[in-house]
């Protein structure tokens, strides 16, 4: 029986950015003694996107969607700089956005980031 894999850290340093109408979501890869560590294979991003008329529900479940897998690559991926990952996305007017993150190796998945909530 191979041994259980341990779960993945969770992001705690979601981040956002709004330059135009372009938000850019930006956190740390998971480190452990400065070094990246090793076996994650990526990031999901999750999306939340309620008209502002709707957003009040102060009862109603937030419901996500995957907007975005984010491999993790050694070398020329769009997403990486300086050990940080970047996700840009277009956002419209009039929606109320809550964002979160989580890590994932070979089927097991870490929980949920601290979430990135606006209104733009």
């Amino acid at each position: 029986m191979p041994p259980r894999q341990k779960k993945p850290p969770a992001v705690n340093d979601l981040t956002a950015s709004i330059n135009g109408d372009t938000l850019t979501l930006t956190w740390a890869i998971p480190k452990e003694k400065g070094k990246i560590i090793s076996g994650l294979s990526g990031f999901i991003v999750y999306r939340s996107k309620m008209l502002l008329s709707e957003s009040d529900c102060k009862n109603c479940p937030v419901l996500f969607k995957r907007v975005a897998d984010i491999p993790i690559e050694e070398k020329g991926s769009g997403y990486m700089k300086k050990g940080n990952i970047m996700y840009p996305e277009t956002l419209e007017m009039g929606y109320r956005y809550i964002y979160k993150v989580i890590v994932y190796r070979k089927g097991i998945t870490s929980s949920d980031s601290n979430y990135v909530d606006l209104i733009y």
